[in-house]
């Protein structure tokens, strides 16, 4: 506007008129000054909006500050009821695919079994690739219930078929004692609880002491070794780590049934001298004799050894 005027406006001209009576602006309101015969920009020009209450286009009640201070501010807006009402869309604002996944809850019961426990808490999570956010895991992460914030053990679902990995997560991982031994205890058996029976697990990527320890721990779990496979140290040196699987149940009662068979050792029995035998023959005289003698006036009837006593006899006899 004030571009336009100093190209139309000629000396001695007070006001560019646009639209006699409706669009009107005074030189001062271009922020226009005269110099040389002609107008020129001022260094500072008043805002569009000092115009506007100027001229009567906006109420205010500001008095004489209204021209100088048009953005103080504007209270008891009047609105035009005639004019077209604005409509507001009540259709909800889509949010990022990524937002909505990470708040989206999940539940992976089909692929992880649920620990009977009530001494934990389980949550199932899409864990993203640490080199490519966009792709996930299925997961399912054990707390100690009522201590979310300590941290957690996570089973992690891999893409090759019937293979999980555990990662072990506590909130102070500086600390080798985060979790008492009793706690390590229900944590663990909830990741034991958590995997199918026959399933393989392992881990992958960098592992600390503690991951590689707790990893081998499985091995007086009830699971057993049948592979390696290629991993590093925090520190980058490449190792070897185990590959667990997890016995079927039907194997397990098997094998726990032979090995009690193997440990319990048959009884042994005593063997008959010419001393023990003299020995038995003592007590077999004795047992009779404390038997109670019939009443001989009582009337005749059969009488039978007790358990008791029927043992003993048996035992004396050799």
């Amino acid at each position: 506007m004030r571009d336009l005027a100093t190209r139309v406006l000629k000396p001695g001209d007070e006001k560019l008129v646009l639209f006699p009576g409706e669009l009107e602006f005074s030189i001062a309101e271009l922020g226009l000054v005269e110099k040389n015969g002609k107008f020129v920009k001022d260094k500072v020009a008043p805002p569009a909006l000092a115009w506007a209450i100027n001229s009567g286009k906006l109420m205010t009640d500001m008095g004489e500050y209204a021209f100088k201070d048009g953005f103080i501010y504007a209270e008891g807006i009047t609105v035009n009821q005639s004019e077209t009402p604005v409509t507001v869309s009540t259709e909800p604002i889509s949010k990022p695919a990524r937002a909505n996944k990470e708040k989206e809850r999940v539940d992976f019961s089909d692929i992880f079994n649920t620990p009977p426990s009530d001494k934990i808490t389980i949550k199932d999570e899409l864990k993203p690739w640490r080199n490519n956010p966009d792709k996930t895991n299925k997961s399912r992460r054990v707390y100690l219930k009522g201590q979310e914030s300590r941290g957690y053990f996570e089973l992690v679902k891999d893409l090759e078929d019937n293979y999980y990995s555990v990662h072990f997560k506590p909130t102070d991982k500086k600390n080798p004692n985060a979790f008492s031994k009793e706690e390590k205890q229900i944590l663990f058996q909830a990741l034991v609880d958590m995997i199918p029976d026959g399933a393989y697990v392992s881990t992958w990527g960098e592992l600390s002491k503690g991951g590689i320890s707790g990893l081998n721990r499985f091995a007086k779990l009830g699971f057993t070794k049948v592979g390696e496979r290629d991993a590093a140290t925090k520190s980058g040196e490449p190792i070897k780590i185990p590959i667990f699987q997890k016995e079927l149940v039907q194997t397990h009662v098997q094998n726990a049934t032979k090995e009690e068979a193997v440990t319990q050792p048959e009884p042994t029995k005593p063997k008959v001298t010419s001393e023990n035998r003299q020995s038995r023959r003592a007590k077999a005289q004795e047992l009779a004799r404390s038997l109670k003698q019939p009443d001989a006036n009582a009337p005749k009837a059969s009488r039978y050894m007790t358990a008791e006593e029927a043992n003993a006899y048996a035992e004396s006899l050799g």
